[in-house]
């Protein structure tokens, strides 16, 4: 729920031998 602060989308996980 987002009441004032904006909450930063999580960080992508780094793909190891995957590469899109």
């Amino acid at each position: 729920m987002v009441s004032r602060v904006r909450i930063p989308p999580p960080p992508q996980p780094a793909q190891k031998g995957r590469t899109f």
